[in-house]
């Protein structure tokens, strides 16, 4: 007797022993006669013919209420509608399923390697397991350079993996190996119809990628798109797998949107875009040559904030990813609130030089590694703001930046952004923002990028009833470490701490203090440590000519430089500057280049004071200013 006909005789005599024999589960009915003569018939054609079994769709007719049937032959339905009876269970023993309809009824359960593109599901079903594993394969998703056509039809199987998968129960949709392109670009005017293009996660749902996992945009000469969208959902995650764009293979002529507006810069396209979305972790994903951004944190479809009725983002975080070669910004954060960026690497962003005209792989402004910036317009008679988007309560914890075009970070119109335990070799900066911090963060300059700034705050004055009223306010800058930047740290606005930074080895200046347009009022300096300058001419402490600068105290300052510890020119001049002041006090100046040099106060208005301070191999030059001394100490 040769092994097949043995194991058909075994299983006729002993279910148990074919059970155990195979690892086949066995179906339960009435009674054990009825179980044999269900799952008899595609068992005898497996295991006469393992590499053709083909099953009888009499197998599913005849299904009774209750019944269970192990699928390990391949079912061709023939575009055939097969009405199952309540409380049956299909169950994937290695084979499929297709081309028809099944409609379950009620409490009815499907296995979901069973699921496929050529296989619709009806019914009251859903799926044995909420752990849904994609099978490239079984979805018809064709790998490799691939033309459009092809590409679109990639995104439309796996957007119906997605959607079957979670309307059957899935909260996890799990994808290891594939290396596939994707058509999810768009031409722009009409987003409530053009991003639906991108492969949409649902609410309540786990994207799970692998290491192996590689999903890519198919090149394109459209100027927006997204690979990856979450857009007005809630409690979904994203983990893990290689995200690329089309950064170098983009054709980049000219072109209008739906509306005929021009937008020849193309700089529109991200790899995961998050909008209007409530509970959203994204953790160690790697984005790729993205022709815009990597990763954007933006507002709803069409929405904005001065409609209350339109959702925003709120609780999402990207923690532990790699942002990499992104054409425009590694990252947008243009609206949300409790927003986290935490230990992620950022590097080599809006790299390359281009001409004004020739639109080009090469970067495209603004060309930083984190760009927050909502859309905000302004009273015309008041000044105050008026949020199309908003960003509030932000935490940017433990990221490294590298070579990026511009800068590391800038904050446009935040409100409570905090930049904490950063590493970056590029400027980080606020500009018009309210309650920014940075905190603990190191910048060791890039040389070759020529960095200006080291931690800059920034400055948006608007003229009301004839004055100057500045916006930007209550920054603070504590325990941060700059090095080889032109300038350690450069500030202006209304009101904030910058306390505890050690700043070396500048060639310009260690703190640079206002612009000629701008206010710088409500300042404490204290226990700032400035020294080792790159040249013998940067100043410890200098001011921009022509700040109207006021009630600024610096204090337990620490300034060791060859040469100009403090100078000061040309601020307070205006009319109105006749009452400010700026105070040092209980610090040590120090200029440690033999001969002895100045720490200088020259054409200023208001009144400087220096007050129980230690000056070493440094005196103090006045010329047209008035200043007040008391209890200072001096030391050729």
């Amino acid at each position: 007797m040769n092994k097949y006909l043995f194991l058909i005789f075994t299983f006729c005599v002993s279910p148990t022993v074919i059970s155990y024999l195979t690892g086949w589960t066995l179906i339960t009915s009435a009674s054990s006669s009825e179980s044999v003569e269900k799952v008899l018939p595609p068992i005898i054609s497996l295991l006469l013919d393992e590499e053709n079994c083909t099953g009888d769709i009499e197998d599913l007719l005849s299904m009774e209420h209750g019944d269970k049937l192990s699928v390990v032959c391949d079912y061709d339905l023939g575009a055939a509608e097969v009405i199952l009876p309540p409380s049956v269970v299909l169950e994937d023993q290695g084979g499929s399923i297709k081309n028809g309809q099944l409609i379950f009824g009620a409490s009815s359960k499907i296995d979901g390697g069973l699921l496929n593109y050529k296989l619709t599901v009806l019914g009251n079903v859903s799926l044995l397991n909420q752990r849904f594993i994609f099978d490239k394969n079984k979805w018809g998703i064709v790998e490799g350079l691939i033309d459009l056509a092809t590409s679109s039809r990639n995104k439309a199987r796996m957007q119906k993996a997605i959607d079957v998968s979670k309307s059957l129960g899935a909260t996890v949709f799990s994808m290891s190996e594939i290396d596939a392109y994707f058509d999810t670009n768009w031409l722009g005017g009409r987003p409530r119809i053009d991003h639906l293009k991108a492969i949409q996660l649902p609410s309540d749902f786990h994207f799970e990628l692998s290491d192996d996992t590689r999903l890519r945009m198919q090149p394109s000469h459209l100027p927006w798109g997204a690979l990856i969208m979450v857009m007005e959902k809630s409690n979904v995650q994203i983990t893990g797998g290689h995200l690329y764009g089309e950064r170098f293979e983009h054709d980049y002529s000219p072109i209008s949107d739906f509306f005929n507006r021009q937008r020849d810069t193309h700089e529109w396209p991200a790899l995961v875009i998050v909008g209007g979305s409530k509970n959203v972790v994204i953790d160690s994903i790697h984005t790729y040559d993205s022709t815009g951004d990597g990763v954007v944190f933006g507002a709803a479809v069409g929405g904005h904030r001065t409609d209350p009725s339109k959702p925003f983002n709120e609780n999402v975080r990207i923690k532990n990813s790699t942002i990499s070669r992104s054409r425009r910004n590694g990252m947008s954060i243009t609206d949300g609130k409790n927003l986290q960026v935490l230990n992620c690497v950022f590097t080599e962003t809006g790299l390359g030089e281009r001409g004004n005209t020739i639109i080009s792989s090469s970067g495209v402004d603004p060309r930083f590694a984190i760009d927050i910036e909502p859309f905000v317009g302004y009273e015309p008679d008041t000044g105050a703001p008026i949020y199309f988007e908003k960003v509030e309560n932000v935490l940017i914890e433990g990221n490294t930046f590298t070579k990026s075009g511009a800068g590391s970070v800038i904050d446009y119109s935040g409100i409570n952004v905090t930049f904490k335990d950063n590493h970056s070799d590029h400027i980080m900066s606020v500009n018009n923002g309210t309650g920014t911090k940075f905190i603990g963060n190191t910048i060791i300059a890039d040389q070759d990028s020529n960095v200006f700034v080291g931690i800059s705050t920034g400055s948006r004055v608007a003229v009301i009833d004839g004055q100057n009223i500045e916006f930007s306010k209550d920054f603070e800058v504590r325990n941060n470490t700059i090095n080889g930047a032109s300038r350690g740290i450069s500030i202006v606005g209304a009101g904030g701490i910058v306390e505890d930074n050690l700043i070396e080895s500048f060639s310009d200046r260690g703190i640079s203090l206002g612009g000629a347009t701008s206010r710088l009022e409500n300042f404490t300096f204290s226990g700032n440590v400035i020294r080792n300058p790159l040249t013998s001419f940067a100043r410890g402490i200098q001011n921009n000519a022509g700040v109207s600068m006021t009630n600024l105290v610096f204090e337990n300052t620490t300034i060791s430089v060859p040469r100009f510890p403090i100078s000061l020119a040309d601020m307070n001049t205006g009319p109105a500057d006749a009452m400010n002041s700026v105070v040092f006090k209980d610090s040590s100046f120090s200029s440690t280049e033999s001969g002895l040099w100045p720490t200088s106060i020259r054409r200023t208005g208001g009144e400087v004071e220096f007050r129980n301070n230690d000056f070493f191999g440094t005196e103090l030059v006045v010329e047209d200013a008035n200043v007040v001394t008391d209890g200072n100490r001096f030391e050729n």
